[in-house]
């Protein structure tokens, strides 16, 4: 089943609508903290096709790289920036995103004129001469901006900001408790990441059935925007996924998979979206039982 947002996938949890499924951040804290979902594992970044764009002849381009404590990718330094009116949708990971490129600039949102937009919207705003820096993020634009390097300069990116952003597992708690459910949970995992690894073997081939899965539903996308979506995240194979369950994250008792999901939640509430104690709600819905026991019975 196909949803249009990870709420919208999580509203379905409360009539048992379904079993497993994947999502990105938005859905995991809805599923867990709505409905007392599980989180399994993470399957892939979520970040790579979230964009921060100037003008070519923007003054943070002329800055240059080179002055942000996060990468020496990003352009531009704290006084490039500062004033500058930037189009973002307002609660987002888009929004994330800026906040954490202004950190490295030792800036926060208030250095900055903040106008809030939908990606799709923020697209055709700056194509029309709005805003100094616009913040995309997958179908908003981000690959039309990106061939117009004669124009626009992609000043930062979620993976030059680090955000730790993934999409999760999600089950549904009354299914992982049945024993015949949870079994076949294992099957779709081990099936999962064997398709990982042939999609890795096989790109022209995960090429046309990504193009024929858009069209079917009526999302159609071009081969060569295709092709850059499924280059855009990282796909974590199953030792990497179980790495994350498993691993202490530097300085912190939680575990590196937790730890990046409490950063973003972290972020959610300093905005509105979620309230102070939900950190603590979301601790403990985090299960690596069963990727582990499918990570040993594949070693076997």
């Amino acid at each position: 089943m196909l949803f249009t947002n990870g709420p919208v996938q999580m509203e379905s949890l409360s009539s048992d609508g379904w079993d497993i499924g994947c999502t990105g951040v938005g859905g995991v804290f809805a599923g867990v903290l709505g409905y007392d979902a599980l989180v399994l594992g993470s399957s892939n970044t979520d970040d790579g096709t979230q964009y921060v764009f100037a003008r070519n002849d923007s003054d943070i381009v002329k800055a240059g790289k080179g002055h942000n404590s996060l990468s020496d990718e990003i352009y531009g330094d704290a006084d490039s920036w500062k004033g500058k009116s930037i189009l973002c949708n307002t609660g987002s990971v888009t929004q994330y995103v800026l906040i954490k490129v202004l950190e490295g600039f030792g800036l926060t949102v208030d250095d900055v004129n903040f106008i809030a937009m939908d990606p799709a919207t923020a697209y055709s705003a700056f194509l029309a001469g709005e805003g100094d820096v616009c913040v995309l993020t997958g179908s908003g634009g981000t690959f039309k901006m990106l061939a117009e390097s004669d124009k626009y300069t992609p000043v930062a990116s979620g993976p030059m900001a680090d955000s730790g952003l993934m999409c999760s597992f999600v089950a549904n708690k009354n299914s992982y408790a049945d024993p015949d459910k949870y079994e076949a949970m294992k099957v779709f995992m081990e099936v999962y990441f064997k398709t990982m690894d042939w999609m890795k073997e096989n790109k022209e081939k995960a090429i046309d059935y990504c193009v024929d899965m858009n069209d079917e539903n009526g999302s159609s996308m071009d081969r060569e925007t295709t092709a850059k979506y499924l280059e855009a995240d990282t796909y974590y194979t199953l030792q990497e996924a179980c790495g994350m369950l498993n691993d202490k994250a530097e300085g912190s008792d939680n575990t590196v998979m937790d730890q990046r999901l409490l950063d973003v939640l972290d972020f959610f509430i300093s905005v509105g979206n979620y309230k102070e104690g939900d950190q603590e709600r979301f601790v403990g819905h985090t299960d690596g039982k069963l990727l582990n026991e499918v990570l040993t019975e594949t070693a076997n």
